[in-house]
C-alpha cells in the first residue's frame, strides 16, 4: 500500500486527525466523510475532500505528497477551480497539503500567491510536527508511518498503537479497520512477512485476557450444571492450547526469517516474545541441517 493510500484510509476512518494537523476544533468530526471526487472536464480526480454532507459548512480538499512535482499547485489549483464550477458546494473551502519533508515542497508559484496569502491553503511538513503532538491516539498512528523500518522499534511502537486503539475505541468495525491499518503499514516496511506472521508478532490472544471476555463468560452461565461448566472450560482450554501451540510455530518461523536478515538474538525475542534461549535453539538447528559440501 502506497504512503498516500495510507493517509486517505487513515483519513477516512479517523478525520480528526486531520483537523488536529490544520489546528481546528471540530466538535463531531465523525460528522464529516472522506472521500476521492471525480472532475469531469479533463479527467482530474481529487484524491480527497473531507466535508460534510452537501458540502455544507467548511470543507478540505486534502492532497499527500512523497515526491517533488513541479506542477503540483497548478494541477491542484485547477482540480480545485473546476470542483467548485461543478459542483457549487454551499460552505467555503481549504486546502490541506501533506508532504513527508520541507524539500518534496515545490513551493506555490508567485501567480498563485494569493492562495497562500487569504490563508486557503494550509502546508504540513510531517518530519517537522512537534513530538508531543505524535505521542497520543490517534496521532500516534501518523508517527508509525514515518517511522524507518526497523523490526525492534517498528514493533514495539505498532504494539502500543494498538493498545492505544483498543483502549480509545470499543469492539467495532471501526476499531479492527484501523488496526488492520497498523498492520498494512508494518507489511508496507516489510512486505517479505506475510500479514498472518505480522499479525501474530503485534496482537497475540493470551488465554488470561480470553478468560475475562464476555464470550467466555456467556459460554459459562450457559451451564446448568457443575460437570458442564467443567466440560466446557477444559473444553475452551485445550482450544486455545492448540491455538497457542500455532501461534508458536508461526512465531518460531517469524524468528527464523529474521535470522535470515541478520538480526540479533535480542532484537529477534523483542520482535517474536520467543526467549534468547529458543532463539538460540533455532540458530542451532538451523546450522545443523545445512547440506553438506560436496567433494569437488
Amino acid at each position: 500500500m502506497k504512503s498516500d493510500s495510507l493517509f486517505y484510509t487513515l483519513f477516512r476512518h479517523l478525520p480528526e486527525i486531520l483537523f488536529t494537523l490544520v489546528g481546528k476544533n471540530v466538535s463531531e468530526p465523525h460528522q464529516y466523510t472522506f472521500h476521492s471526487v471525480e472532475v469531469k472536464a479533463l479527467s482530474f480526480r481529487l484524491d480527497g475532500i473531507l466535508a460534510l454532507p452537501n458540502f455544507r459548512e467548511e470543507f478540505f480538499f486534502v492532497e499527500v505528497q512523497y515526491r517533488k512535482d513541479t506542477d503540483f499547485y497548478a494541477r491542484l489549483f485547477a482540480e480545485i477551480m473546476l470542483f467548485l464550477r461543478q459542483y457549487k458546494p454551499e460552505g467555503d473551502w481549504q486546502a490541506v497539503v501533506i508532504f513527508a519533508k520541507r524539500s518534496s515542497d515545490p513551493h506555490i508559484p508567485k501567480h498563485y500567491r494569493e492562495f497562500a496569502d487569504s490563508g486557503r491553503v494550509r502546508i504540513i511538513y510531517l518530519d517537522e510536527l512537534p513530538s508531543e503532538i505524535l505521542r497520543n491516539y490517534p496521532m500516534n498512528i501518523l508517527h508509525l508511518i514515518e517511522l524507518p523500518a526497523d523490526m525492534p522499534t517498528l514493533v514495539r511502537a505498532s504494539k502500543n498503537v494498538i493498545q492505544t486503539i483498543k483502549q480509545a475505541l470499543p469492539p467495532s468495525e471501526t476499531q479492527e479497520a484501523i488496526i488492520d491499518l497498523v498492520i498494512s503499514v508494518f507489511s508496507a516496511k516489510f512486505p517479505t512477512l506475510t500479514l498472518q506472521e505480522i499479525d501474530t508478532m503485534l496482537r497475540e490472544p493470551l488465554w488470561s485476557d480470553f478468560q475475562k471476555s464476555r464470550v467466555y463468560q456467556d459460554i459459562l452461565a450457559e451451564g446448568r450444571e457443575q460437570g458442564l461448566q467443567q466440560g466446557l472450560q477444559q473444553g475452551l482450554q485445550q482450544g486455545l492450547q492448540d491455538n497457542i501451540q500455532k501461534i508458536r510455530q508461526e512465531k518460531e518461523s517469524i524468528a527464523r526469517k529474521l535470522l535470515a536478515f541478520g538480526l540479533s538474538i535480542e532484537q529477534i525475542a523483542e520482535a517474536t516474545g520467543l526467549t534468547a534461549a529458543e532463539i538460540q535453539r533455532l540458530q542451532k538447528n538451523k546450522r545443523s541441517k545445512k547440506p553438506p559440501t560436496q567433494p569437488s
